[in-house]
């Protein structure tokens, strides 16, 4: 998108000007030109539907090319939105967003890249639904937000109602991205099955009540919910702790945490271990503490974000002799960004970064702040950080040892090959404050970011898999950025995180992945100084998170498959291991299961994993099972660190397993390509390969097994009983996949063509693979789906738009099928809000035991 000064149009009802007298919701035809509503021979109709949040002024259609025929609208609502339009046939795209009121003032001005689509002649064409938002960008500056979702399962119902003269003469077409058989199929279904008195099929799930279908909003009573089910807010409980380790002196630990609805930071003395708050408020509903770390020995920076808004603060606190608070005093820096540094060698200064879309001369530089007090930090933005000032669009920094940024990266936009590229800066000489240009790397040759520079200042650390199936640690050059060579390859694991030695910034070793679970890799064993207690501690992993030089002491975090985590003081000196506070104290006192690493091989010789946690074994008793797909699924892995989900089902008896199946991250190129384009295929062919390997060494009750996911795993979870009824005697979706053209229907602008080829590798590209993709989709499988389903989606879900659900309800309603659907109406993609998580997990819960109890 593209924002521009306004430009005055003409109205009136001429070719070729633009009618901003039109208005949406009138039942009527709107017309262009003349009063005839039939159509010529090259017209056609356009069926225009919009979802908008909040209300503006004014839109505009627009024929490709120029002149250009087009046809506007003004007073545009909140809700849905639907005209019907005659125009001449062609290719078309929306044009003008625009809204001014005494609040704001957007305009937006889109081109023939942005949300093209065809009006063929003969028909009435429906392109897909916009869905338009206005949201800020800053406290100055809005912007429109707009994306497209083909929603036929509402709108052909919706046409053949409100305009049931035209749909005797003309068929509705999908004119969007991919061709859509979903209108005939539902049409070929309804024939088969109603000879006479087809039923209606028109149901709204904005509005509409249906059998089938339960809309649930944010005031949903849940007092039903919590006497069934007393300790489940408890397991979903957010209670996540931000650590902003010790200070310099090591006398304070530094945490953040939720208690009571409360955002609290406080400070820990490493010594006596007593809690003092330096920050306590109710956050509004979507804020969250964002950041946390100490800057010097008494000054601290947080960050709390708002719906993706973020404001960084100050606290500057004082101390008695006894280390008891005597003051606390807050700072707002005044401008959007991030600190992405903190001067160690220095008191109260940090880099800060300004987000590159924000307000005034601020944005997108970086400035190197003095947060003593207001007066030096109004000062400290009077001007940008010297040495960086001609750098722009940067995304990443690399520091030396004395604070010295040495290298970036930035990232630009090829418009010409619709990809970002990818620009590496070196600093070589810090006195002559001359950057070089070294390298540029396309975003489709697999770009890295640089992690560390080495000692001598000949090459670059970097984590990448561009010459190796795995990541390794690779060299490269700062002269040229050119490869040199492979510094450290793990042949069995990929590598995760670099580990420096806090005092002589060396190498020591890195962090990977094993069993589902991060290890430690040193080079030398002598570094790693917490492999005995480890050993003493099964269930918990521990990682030296910093080391307190002057105490002699490490801070530790210890994390494992049963808990959130924990904090723990080691005395070297007196080997003395202090647990000083669990993340989530409440959390840890819940009945918990027992966690089992299930090893399976598939058909073509993958190794493959799964993490399975069953209710506390009792001696002859097995157990049900519920199978739960990750997302994804290509790029994307499970972890075998505690899952509330998979504790709770164990304590109502139910056992649980999650798979890391062909295309998870983490498992080298070859593991993760090999899921491209095998959904309902080898992936689930590797699901259930597990499944059985779990069978026969679990104790699970192979006859009641049920399978629940989000996204793709809601999407395999159904695939599942589809190709092995025997097994899967049910299926939960949440935001699941039900139909895979539909999936490449929807769309953003054209900018993100690169992401849409990225999906089309991972899926299948519906114009050459349209009948496999087809026969892939369960909302077209309906003869093979004999289980139960439960399908549970938010309607504010702009990934895998809802349509998704409503298309299946609607075919398993004409087959007959035993399926049900429940719609979160302020709900996203990823069920973020505490009372939707409660709703959504109670739910599922219900519909498996029901289920399961039954067989």
């Amino acid at each position: 998108m593209h924002t521009v000064k306004f430009l005055t149009v003409v109205t009136g009802l001429l070719c070729c000007q633009l009618l901003f007298a039109a208005q949406f919701n009138t039942g009527k035809i709107i017309i262009e030109s003349g009063t005839d509503e039939a159509l010529a021979a090259d017209e056609g109709y356009l069926l225009i539907s919009l979802d908008v949040v909040k209300e503006f002024n004014r839109m505009s259609f627009k024929a490709n090319g120029s002149p250009g025929q087009k046809i506007g609208f003004k007073n545009i609502k909140a809700g849905r939105n639907m005209a019907l339009v005659k125009l001449k046939a062609g290719q078309y795209h929306l044009n003008v967003l625009k809204d001014k009121n005494i609040h704001r003032y957007v305009y937006e001005y889109l081109d023939e890249g942005d949300f093209s689509f065809a009006v063929q002649p003969g028909v009435v064409n429906y392109p897909g639904t916009w869905l338009i938002d206005i949201t800020p960008i800053n406290r100055y500056r809005h912007r429109f937000v707009v994306t497209i979702q083909n929603q036929l399962s509402y709108i052909h119902p919706f046409f053949q109602t409100h305009y049931a003269a035209l749909v005797k003469l003309l068929p509705l077409v999908y004119s969007g991205q991919v061709n859509d058989r979903y209108i005939s199929h539902l049409s070929g279904m309804r024939a088969e099955r109603f000879e006479k008195d087809q039923p209606e099929m028109y149901f709204d799930p904005l509005n509409d009540a249906h059998p089938r279908v339960r809309l649930i909003t944010d005031t949903a009573d849940t007092s039903a919910i919590e006497q069934r089910h007393p300790l489940l807010r408890k397991y979903l409980s957010s209670t996540d702790q931000l650590n902003g380790g010790v200070n310099r002196s090591g006398r304070f630990l530094l945490f953040g945490t939720v208690i009571n609805e409360q955002s609290i930071i406080a400070v820990a003395d490493t010594r006596g271990f007593q809690v003092q708050v330096v920050y306590q408020q109710q956050l509004p509903e979507g804020s969250a503490l964002s950041a946390l770390q100490w800057v010097d020995e008494d000054t601290i920076h947080y960050a709390i974000t708002h719906r993706q808004q973020r404001e960084n603060h100050v606290a500057h606190i004082t101390h008695d002799d006894q280390l008891k608070l005597t003051a606390v005093s807050h700072l707002r820096i005044p401008a959007r960004g991030e600190v992405i540094a903190v001067l160690k060698k220095q008191d109260n200064a940090v880099y800060f970064a300004t987000a590159q879309n924000g307000a005034g001369r601020y944005s997108g530089r970086l400035y190197q702040l003095n947060i003593k007090d207001k007066k030096s930090l109004r000062k400290s933005f009077r001007r940008p950080f010297k040495l960086t000032k001609k750098l722009e669009n940067v995304v990443d920094y690399v520091f030396d040892g004395d604070d010295q940024i040495r290298a970036a990266t930035s990232v630009t936009y090829d418009q010409d090959n619709e990809q970002y590229v990818f620009h590496y800066w070196f600093l070589a000489d810090v006195e002559q404050k001359k950057w070089r240009k070294i390298g540029r790397i396309l975003e489709e040759d697999n770009p890295f970011f640089l992690s560390r520079l080495s000692a001598d200042e000949s090459y670059f650390y970097v984590i990448t898999d561009r010459y190796t199936d795995k990541s390794a640690i690779h060299k490269y050059a700062t002269e040229d950025l050119s490869h040199q060579g492979v510094l450290h390859e793990d042949q069995d694991f990929a590598i995760r995180e670099l580990l420096f030695d806090d005092d002589t910034d060396q190498l020591v070793g890195y962090r990977y992945v094993r069993e589902g679970l991060y290890r430690v890799k040193y080079f030398n064993q002598q570094d790693h100084r917490v492999k005995a207690l480890e050993a003493s501690m099964p269930g918990m992993n521990l990682f030296v998170h910093q080391t307190i030089s002057q105490a002699q002491q490490l801070l530790i975090y210890g994390i494992g498959p049963a808990n959130k985590g924990a904090w723990f003081i080691f005395d070297e000196e007196k080997q003395k291991l202090t647990r000083m506070f669990d993340v989530d104290p409440e959390y840890e006192a819940l009945p918990k299961g027992q966690y089992r690493f299930i090893k399976a091989v598939s058909g073509d010789g993958f190794d493959l994993e799964g993490y399975l946690v069953t209710p506390k074994q009792q001696s002859g008793v097995t157990y049900p099972l519920v199978v739960i797909p990750h997302g994804g699924p290509v790029g994307v892995r499970d972890f075998a660190y505690n899952d509330s989900v998979q504790h709770f089902l164990a304590a109502q008896g139910v056992a649980t397993l999650k798979v890391n199946f062909r295309g998870s991250a983490g498992f080298g190129k070859q593991f993760e390509q090999a899921g491209n384009r095998q959904w309902g295929e080898k992936i689930e062919q590797d699901i259930h390969d597990v499944v059985l390997k779990t069978i026969a060494t679990a104790p699970i009750d192979k006859d009641r097994i049920c399978a629940m996911g989000g996204s793709y795993g809601g999407y395999s979870a159904v695939m599942l009983t589809v190709l092995y009824p025997e097994y899967y005697q049910c299926a939960v979706s949440w935001a699941g996949i039900m139909d895979l053209p539909l999936l490449l229907s929807n769309a953003m602008p054209e900018q993100d063509q690169q992401g849409r080829e990225r999906l089309k590798q991972m899926v299948g590209d519906p114009a050459t693979e349209l009948e496999q993709l087809i026969n892939k989709s369960p909302v077209y499988l309906t003869k093979r789906l004999t289980k139960p389903m439960l399908l549970i989606h938010g309607l504010k879900d702009n990934r895998v738009g809802h349509e998704h659900t409503m298309r299946m309800v609607q075919t398993g309603f004409l087959a007959g099928l035993d399926v049900n659907a429940v719609m979160l109406v302020n709900e996203g993609h990823a069920f973020t809000g505490n009372d939707a998580r409660t709703q959504l997990l109670a739910l599922s819960t219900d519909f498996l035991l029901n289920t399961l109890d039954n067989k």
